[in-house]
């Protein structure tokens, strides 16, 4: 039998296409990777490296309350499509709480932050950690592990 110890926490900024994954290993304090995976590539690596992990953490745009993401000018229709991918994101997070469940992997939910600078500029993230991030999913998802 291999390392057991639990040294490693993901990051999973959720999207139903493919959603933001960073795994921090706090030992060596540094990303092992930051990802855009699909769903079942990131149940494959939660599998593969369950005995690693020591948390997960969920960004969970769900406990925001209203959730309004409107804009000024914007067509009712527009709005109706944007709360749609809101709603499916928000489900794929839940789903994704639902499978570290079923792996008994220990999480925690965080609520999103407001804008952040990490988020926004790659340049700022990189100055942060000394790693590339790559887009914002990527980097919201590191935010979330990132020196824990």
């Amino acid at each position: 039998m291999g390392n057991t110890a639990q040294h490693l926490y993901i990051g999973i900024d959720p999207d139903v296409t493919k959603s933001g994954v960073a795994a921090w290993e706090k030992d060596t304090k540094r990303f092992r990777m930051i990802e855009s995976m699909y769903l079942g590539d990131l149940i494959g690596y939660m599998e593969d490296h369950k005995h690693e992990i020591a948390l997960v953490v969920i960004e969970a745009g769900w406990l925001n309350s209203g959730n309004r993401h409107t804009f000024k000018g914007q067509s009712i229709a527009a709005a109706a499509k944007t709360g749609q991918n809101v709603g499916r994101n928000h489900q794929r997070g839940m789903d994704i709480v639902e499978i570290v469940e079923w792996l008994r992997v220990p999480y925690q939910l965080r609520k999103p932050t407001t804008k952040n600078s990490w988020k926004d500029s790659e340049e700022t993230f990189q100055k942060i950690t000394g790693t590339k991030g790559g887009n914002p999913e990527k980097r919201d998802a590191a935010m979330l592990v990132y020196n824990i």
